[in-house]
C-alpha cells in the first residue's frame, strides 16, 4: 500500500505528465518483500520483472520461441554419431571420453545461448541423454566385438613376444618403425648341455613334448623375474632383464632368475626321469651393458631385439661353462651391478673371439648369505689360489698381471 500512495502522490504533483501514455509497474524489489520468484535464468529474480518481461514481450512482438523440429532431429544425430565415431577413429580411452565430455558440454553452451540471446528454446535433455545412450551401446558393441577381437590377438601375440612389448604395440601402434635407444640392460642366454646327443637318443615326438616341457618351464621362471623372453634358440634361450620398460636392479634380477633356473630344473629332474625324459643340464650366461634396443630388421618384417657388443659376451659365457665345468657364469658389469645381493667368485680372465683386452668373469654361486661356512672357505681358498695363478701367468706369459688370460672363446 506504501507503494500505490507514492504513486499516487506523485500523480498529483506537477509532473503528472511523467505517466502519461505510459504503463506502471508497481513492485517491491528487497528480499524483505518474499516476491523474490526462480527462473531460468536466476535464482532470485523480482516478480515484477516477470510482468513486466511479458509485457515488453507483446510490445516488442517478441516471444520465446521453440527451435524448428529439423534442428532437434540434426542436432540428436550428429551427437549420437559423434559418440558412436569417437570409439571407432580414436585409440586411446581417455580421448574418447575427452571428446564425449566436450560434446555434451558444447552443446549445453548452445542451448543457452540459443535461450538467452536468440529468444529459441532447443530441447536439452534428449540429446544429452542421446549422448549418454550412444555411449553405452557403442561400449557394449566394442566390448562384444572388437574388444574380442583384440583380446584374442593380445592372447595369440602374448605368446610370440613379452608382454610389455604387445602393451607398447597397442598402446602405440603408429610408433612400430626401424631404429633403437642405447640403454643398458642385461641379456640371459640358457643353452641345453649335450641336446645334440639327447635329440639322437629320442622319437621326435618324444623330443618336441621334452623341449616344450623344459622351455616352458624356464620361461615361466623368467617371467617371475621380470625376464622378457626375446627368443628361443632351439633349446637355448636369449631373455632381456630391463627391457623393454626399464628396470633399475635389471642385473641383480638376471642373477636371480638364473639360480632360479637351476633350482627348478633340479627339482624336476625326478620327474622328467619318470617321465623317461633324460637328465636336462643348463648353462647360463650372464652380461650386463650399454645395449641398442628397438626395431631391427626391414621395412616389412620387424623384430624387437637388441644389439651391441654386451650380447656377444654373454652369449659366449654361456659357453664357456663347458670348459670350467660350471653351471651360471657373469660379466663384470653384471657383477659389479649385482655384488651387493649375490654370492660370486672370480673365476678367470678370458678373452673374447674379436676382443683385445681379456674379460674378468666371475662363477654365480647364490643370493647374497646363502653360501655355508664350509663353501665360503673353499671360495677363499680358490681366490687366494686364483691370485697365484694370475702372478705366475703374468710373469711367465705376454700379459701383465692385470691381464693374464686363462681361456679364450
Amino acid at each position: 500500500m506504501d507503494s500505490l500512495h507514492a504513486v499516487a502522490a506523485a500523480s498529483s504533483c506537477e509532473n503528472s505528465s511523467l505517466f502519461k501514455n505510459k504503463i506502471v509497474f508497481v513492485g517491491g524489489t528487497a528480499a524483505g518483500t518474499y516476491d523474490l520468484r526462480t527462473t531460468p535464468l536466476s535464482p532470485y529474480t523480482p516478480g515484477v520483472l516477470a510482468h513486466m518481461t511479458a509485457l515488453d514481450n507483446i510490445l516488442q512482438n517478441r516471444f520465446l520461441r521453440p527451435a524448428p523440429f529439423w534442428v532437434f532431429v540434426v542436432t540428436v544425430l550428429a551427437l549420437y554419431l559423434g559418440t558412436s565415431w569417437s570409439f571407432m577413429l580414436l585409440p586411446s580411452q581417455w580421448l574418447k571420453i575427452g571428446l564425449i565430455l566436450a560434446l555434451a558440454v558444447g552443446y549445453y553452451g548452445l542451448a543457452v545461448y540459443a535461450f538467452s540471446a536468440r529468444g529459441l528454446w532447443v530441447e536439452l535433455a534428449l540429446p544429452e541423454g542421446a549422448i549418454a545412450v550412444a555411449y553405452a551401446v557403442t561400449a557394449t558393441v566394442e566390448y562384444l566385438t572388437e574388444g574380442k577381437r583384440r583380446r584374442q590377438m593380445r592372447f595369440a601375440f602374448d605368446k610370440y613376444m613379452s608382454s610389455d612389448v604387445v602393451d607398447e604395440i597397442m598402446r602405440h601402434p603408429g610408433a612400430i618403425k626401424l631404429g633403437g635407444e642405447l640403454r643398458e640392460i642385461s641379456v640371459f642366454f640358457s643353452d641345453v648341455a649335450g641336446f645334440t646327443t639327447i635329440s639322437e637318443g629320442l622319437e621326435p615326438e618324444a623330443l618336441v613334448e621334452l623341449l616344450n616341457t623344459y622351455l616352458s618351464a624356464m620361461t615361466d621362471t623368467l617371467l617371475q623375474y621380470r625376464g622378457n623372453v626375446n627368443k628361443y634358440l632351439g633349446d637355448g634361450i636369449m631373455a632381456l632383464f630391463g627391457a623393454p620398460s626399464g628396470e633399475p636392479h635389471h642385473a641383480t634380477l638376471a642373477c636371480y632368475a638364473a639360480l632360479e633356473c637351476q633350482r627348478m630344473l633340479a627339482q624336476r629332474h625326478q620327474a622328467w626321469q619318470a617321465q623317461g625324459f633324460p637328465e636336462l643340464t643348463t648353462r647360463i650366461g650372464v652380461n650386463s651393458g650399454p645395449l641398442v634396443l628397438g626395431n631391427m630388421g626391414s621395412e616389412k618384417r620387424v623384430e624387437y631385439t637388441v644389439m651391441g657388443d654386451s650380447v656377444n659376451l654373454a652369449s659366449r659365457l654361456e659357453g664357456a661353462n663347458k670348459e670350467y665345468h660350471t653351471s651360471i657364469l657373469l660379466g663384470p658389469r653384471t657383477y659389479e651391478l649385482a655384488r651387493d645381493d649375490i654370492e660370486a667368485r672370480e673365476l678367470d680372465r678370458i678373452r673374447v673371439k674379436g676382443k683385445h683386452e681379456p674379460v674378468v668373469v666371475y662363477e654365480l654361486l647364490g643370493r647374497k648369505g646363502d653360501l655355508t661356512s664350509q663353501q665360503q672357505q673353499v671360495v677363499k681358498a680358490f681366490c687366494t689360489g686364483l691370485e697365484a695363478y694370475t702372478l705366475v701367468s703374468g710373469k711367465s706369459g705376454d700379459f701383465p698381471p692385470s691381464q693374464a688370460v686363462g681361456w679364450e672363446c
